[in-house]
Parts: structure tokens; C-alpha cells; sequence
């Protein structure tokens, strides 16, 4: 999901059975169509911003870009997180795990929302050369 989408995005536009969300796309014509998937570890953070969202018109997040910014910016601090790290990174992070992990290109294209894989490979996935030497160690193993 990217930032945008996340201070658009309503209590109403949550498929909690499909664990899909449908509604705020942003950017392109294939974000705006495509549903929103949700892994089972991500409900209970939706569903307790739901529960707390002051939010009188249904936002999920009940707080202003500067507001959501600043809480980022404290959390990173708190855990020792990189400064160049974004919300957008996460976009790149799950492409990259779902890459390693072997999954098809095209279910991470599905998961991005992306048209072909083609984007997905050129703007999101970044393996690193740990990851590249593991691979190649691999095939000696065989």
C-alpha cells in the first residue's frame, strides 16, 4: 500500500472475510481497479486503527500527513531504523522478500498491483549481494 492510499483509505472499503481492501487506489488505472491484498499478520493492526481512529468520516487513520510523518520519524528513531528508510519502502521490502522466497513474478506484479512484472523488476526488487551469493551457492550444492 503506499502512503497515500493508506490517508485515503476508510473503514467501509475493508473486505475483512477476502482480507482485501478495494477503493483507494491511487496513481494508476491498474492500482485503482485491483483489490488491496491483506496477509492474516496485518489484521489485527488494521483491525485496532479501525477500533481507534478518531476519525468522524470513516478514515482509518485518524491523523493528518504531518501527524503520521512525525510518529514515523519517532518509531524509526526507537528501533534503530535507517533515516532513508520511507513508509514507501515497504512497497520495495514485501517485492524483495516475495522475490526471495520464490514467489511467481507474476503474483508479485498481482500483489503491487502492477500491469506486467516488468515494473515490479525494474522499480521494486532489489536483492542484495548476500542474497545473490546464497543463490549462486546453491547451485554448487547440486
Amino acid at each position: 500500500m503506499m502512503p497515500g492510499e493508506l490517508f485515503a483509505l476508510k473503514k467501509d472499503m475493508i473486505n475483512w472475510e477476502e482480507r482485501t481492501i478495494t477503493g483507494c487506489g491511487l496513481k494508476t488505472k491498474e492500482r485503482r481497479e485491483r483489490s488491496i491484498v491483506l496477509s492474516a499478520s496485518v489484521l489485527p493492526v488494521l483491525r485496532d486503527l479501525c477500533d481507534t481512529s478518531p476519525s468522524r468520516n470513516g478514515f482509518v487513520l485518524g491523523m493528518n500527513k504531518d501527524k503520521f510523518y512525525d510518529l514515523f520519524s519517532q518509531m524509526k528513531k526507537d528501533l534503530n531504523i535507517r533515516q532513508e528508510v520511507r513508509p514507501y519502502s515497504s512497497r520495495h521490502s514485501t517485492a524483495t522478500e516475495l522475490e526471495l522466497m520464490g514467489v511467481s513474478p507474476s503474483v508479485i506484479a498481482q500483489v503491487l498491483r502492477h500491469k506486467n512484472y516488468a515494473t515490479t523488476a525494474k522499480h521494486y526488487i532489489d536483492i542484495s549481494d548476500e542474497a545473490a551469493l546464497a543463490a549462486v551457492d546453491r547451485i554448487a550444492k547440486r
